[in-house]
């Protein structure tokens, strides 16, 4: 038997949606990568930002040798 190849054939309909199946499932990967990144760096920021408020703490207590009652006084 002998097979013709259409020339005017595309995708078949599983073959799409093999597709659109195989991007929604990296999507979701990609998205979870991403969100685990964000919380990351949120918490390097408040870590980061502790680490500068025990310095400016430290150094209000080298100044006026007391610490302070109110944070706005080292802001």
């Amino acid at each position: 038997m002998l097979h013709i190849k259409n020339e005017n054939s595309g995708f078949t309909l599983v073959e799409l949606m093999m597709v659109i199946a195989i991007i929604g499932i990296l999507a979701v990967i990609m998205f979870g990568v991403v969100r685990t990144a964000q919380q990351r760096a949120k918490d390097a920021n408040i870590q980061a930002a502790s680490a500068n408020l025990t310095t400016a703490l430290e150094g209000y207590y080298v100044l006026a040798g007391e610490y302070p009652d109110d944070l706005q006084k080292i802001i």
